[in-house]
């Protein structure tokens, strides 16, 4: 399960609201820096036909062996989801009741994502990471670490994050 690739997605703009750092330090090794991660969900963000002050929810993986993350953007009931992979290059745009129950396992326990603990000292994740933002460009990437997760791994946060890793890498 070390092997991870997550949610990510890749284009050419920037959106500064957005350059905020994350919510904790995670002890590991990543293969692209938080910029290059930010500059690709700013400009999958702006390629997105996005309302004026509409928001979107981004989900992502970091580590050595994980640099991806998806954009979900909610039309009506369905929630659209774009991946990218930034090691692979891989874009994938989902909907789908998988999309949106696993998105909901996510959200109706958000308030986990704001008790996991900013101190890398007590907890230190040494492998990945996962970032989260439910109102993205509007509030920042919160960090949460994957040592974080299996302190409480039957959460529905946990179990959607964890879950990611198998909905977004199925090759179509």
């Amino acid at each position: 399960m070390r092997i991870m690739v997550l949610i990510f997605f890749l284009f050419i703009t920037t959106n500064t609201i957005a350059q905020n750092t994350l919510g904790c330090k995670c002890d590991y090794s990543s293969s692209f820096t938080i910029e290059k991660y930010l500059f690709s969900i700013d400009s999958i963000f702006r390629k997105i036909d996005c309302k004026k002050g509409e928001s979107v929810q981004v989900v992502g993986a970091r580590g050595l062996a994980a640099a991806s993350f998806v954009i979900i953007q909610k039309i009506g009931n369905t929630n659209k989801a774009y991946y990218y992979n930034l090691k692979t290059k891989d874009f994938k745009t989902m909907t789908g009741s998988k999309v949106n129950t696993w998105i909901n396992s996510i959200i109706r326990d958000s308030s986990f994502m704001y008790a996991v603990k900013a101190d890398p000292l007590k907890k230190p994740s040494h492998d990945f990471s996962f970032f989260v933002s439910f109102h993205y460009p509007y509030f920042k990437l919160k960090e949460v670490c994957y040592s974080e997760l299996l302190s409480d791994v039957n959460r529905p946060f946990s179990e959607g994050l964890m879950e990611s890793i198998t909905l977004f890498n199925k090759r179509n």
